[in-house]
């Protein structure tokens, strides 16, 4: 796996971690 590949792996994992974590923050507060 070449160092671009890597990269773009941890960002797109990272990306996903924090769009669920902001989903589940924001249902927190609609409720």
């Amino acid at each position: 796996m070449s160092c671009d590949a890597s990269i773009f792996f941890i960002k797109l994992s990272y990306s996903v971690h924090t769009l669920r974590r902001n989903h589940q923050t924001s249902c927190l507060i609609h409720e």
